[in-house]
């Protein structure tokens, strides 16, 4: 495996705001509001932002119990 197919793994694992706004169908201020009270979890990169792919899934996961249990 070469260094630059290592590197599109870990780069498809590591959504940019506005990605992670797109994959949730969400506004990306929606999405500030989200990391500044701690629900999602975000990597900071230099002055770069990224959202983990497993964050991701685990925010749709917390969605599906809110709206199960009626919080949301």
């Amino acid at each position: 495996m070469s260094k630059n197919d290592n590197n599109a793994r870990v780069t498809a694992r590591l959504l940019t705001i506005p990605e992670t706004a797109s994959a949730l169908r969400m506004s990306r201020s929606s999405i500030y509001q989200l990391i500044r009270n701690k629900h999602l979890e975000v990597i900071k990169i230099g002055r770069s932002t990224r959202v983990p792919a497993a964050a991701v899934d685990e925010i749709v996961e917390l969605f599906r119990k809110c709206n199960a249990a009626g919080v949301m």
